[in-house]
């Protein structure tokens, strides 16, 4: 056989040897796309680097007109973008009212801890008369203010004086209907404020020596001992069930003493009141409780 048969032999036996090889690469090649044969690549390189965020599961796109991703994440729609809106504004508000609350909250914690000694004087009678909003704020401050009877000793004798009579211009009759009212006012108090005295004390004689406007004092200062934060909460506490904010605990409830303690003398004023109108009709019985001068009345903490 001639050399050019020769070659027209092993040309024949080569080329379908390369054909099928060719076939072979051309399948396998996705594979190579997907990454079966993919060549490793330097830890961050520019190319791998892009590949990671390729995969990364990045959030959705801000744009309502953003298409569907090839991943089949859904685009944001208006009701979904206005959902989140309001989410976020709902936080943001909530936050506000916390740093508010936190503010206010540390405003009355420093005036509690450098509170100089009170005395108790008779104020100006409107300056108590104190509605849903009056105690709304004093609530957001965490005050109370009350202006009741003063507080005498339980069995002690303190008939109203002729001057006292005539300068309310009542009779003797009207003025044993007064005194009347006013022991039972002082009982009201003292039914609330004796127990949690001796909570503190614990010595009854002690407490009977005290007396109710004393143990209000022992009282509070045992509190602010015990739990500053807790102590001045019961103040705004008592404010916001006046102001019509929460609801009066259920009766029987054990509260803080604190609240307990000046939820009665806040509550004693209109108590008073209603008693002496059962007598003197609700116009003089207010006439008669803010005139009297036999009183008790306090700012705490003060807002000067």
């Amino acid at each position: 056989m001639k050399i050019r048969d020769w070659g027209l032999v092993a040309s024949g036996a080569v080329l379908p040897t390369v054909v099928g090889l060719t076939i072979y690469l051309a399948r396998a090649e996705p594979e190579v796309g997907r990454g079966a044969l993919q060549p490793l690549e330097p830890f961050g390189s520019e190319r791998a680097l892009d590949r990671e965020m390729d995969r990364a599961q990045l959030p959705l796109a801000a744009s309502p007109e953003a298409p569907e991703s090839s991943a089949g994440h859904p685009k944001i729609t208006e009701p979904r973008l206005a959902r989140q809106l309001d989410l976020v504004r709902s936080k943001l508000e909530k936050i506000q009212r916390e740093k508010r609350d936190l503010e206010a909250q540390v405003r009355a914690l420093e005036g509690a801890h450098a509170q100089p000694a009170e005395g108790v004087s008779a104020g100006a009678p409107h300056e108590f008369d104190l509605d849903q909003e009056d105690w709304k704020e004093l609530a957001a401050e965490y005050r109370i203010k009350y202006r009741i009877p003063c507080l005498m000793p339980a069995d002690s004798p303190w008939p109203i004086s002729q001057a006292e009579l005539d300068r309310l211009g009542l009779s003797p009759e009207d003025g044993q209907l007064m005194q009347d009212a006013h022991r039972r006012s002082n009982a009201r108090i003292w039914a609330t404020v004796r127990p949690l005295c001796l909570k503190a004390v614990d010595d009854a004689r002690a407490v009977d020596l005290l007396g109710a406007m004393e143990c209000l004092r022992v009282i509070e200062q045992e509190a602010n001992k015990e739990n500053l934060t807790e102590a001045v909460d019961a103040r705004r506490h008592v404010g916001e069930v006046h102001a019509g904010m929460r609801p009066p605990p259920p009766p029987g409830q054990e509260q803080h003493p604190v609240f307990e303690a000046y939820m009665a003398v806040t509550s004693e004023a209109k108590l008073f009141e209603a008693d002496l109108a059962e007598s003197f009709g609700p116009e003089e019985a207010k006439r008669i409780a803010e005139s009297m001068s036999c009183v008790a009345a306090r700012n705490y903490p003060s807002s000067k």
